[in-house]
């Protein structure tokens, strides 16, 4: 809408899967105001499948891209030409730099806006929840294919969390600060 924040969410990968979660959390969420940048070094191979599986979820993409043209001969890519290449194509007030196999909560365009609006000079820095995928779930053949989507033998589209995925974060940060992310609660400043 008009006068309303708009989020930026740039997506950066050049893996292999990754899109399944990330649109289907995207189709969740509670808040229409954001646009998805596709910033994939896989582009040439799949651009056409994200943008048919965003239609289809009414996923607001903007663009599925490789990132830009190196500037100088004697840097090789690297993640921060991507970062650049979403940055440059963000139309938004809040900008969010997301990676592979990412799942959203249903909240999180809301929750971020809303905290941006309030604090408009913060830099907003979301915890990392790493999660093992149940034996058998993901196909080592998707995992070498350029042009997939996911790299799951059935379709996930609901959080890790919510499926009762194993945690693989627990025991990597002080006890107190893990118990306060799992109650999704922020952390005072």
């Amino acid at each position: 809408s008009k006068g309303e924040l708009l989020h930026s969410i740039v997506f950066v990968t050049k893996r292999p899967g990754g899109y399944d979660l990330l649109l289907e959390s995207l189709a969740r969420q509670t808040s229409r105001n954001y646009e998805l940048i596709c910033v994939d070094e896989l582009a040439p191979h799949r651009a056409h499948k994200v943008k048919e599986m965003a239609k289809r979820l009414n996923v607001n993409l903007l663009t599925v891209t490789t990132s830009k043209p190196k500037t100088h001969p004697q840097t090789r890519f690297g993640i921060a030409n991507a970062f650049n290449t979403g940055f440059i194509l963000s139309s938004g007030a809040m900008v969010t730099i997301l990676q592979d196999n990412i799942y959203l909560p249903a909240d999180f365009v809301e929750k971020t806006l809303s905290f941006h609006s309030e604090h408009p000079n913060a830099l907003l820095s979301y915890p990392e929840y790493r999660f093992l995928a149940p034996p058998g779930l993901v196909n080592p053949s998707f995992i070498r294919d350029s042009a997939s989507l996911s790299v799951f033998n059935t379709p996930v589209q609901a959080g890790p969390r919510d499926q009762g995925w194993k945690s693989a974060n627990e025991g990597t940060m002080p006890k107190a600060l893990w118990e306060n992310m799992m109650k999704g609660d922020r952390i005072p400043y």
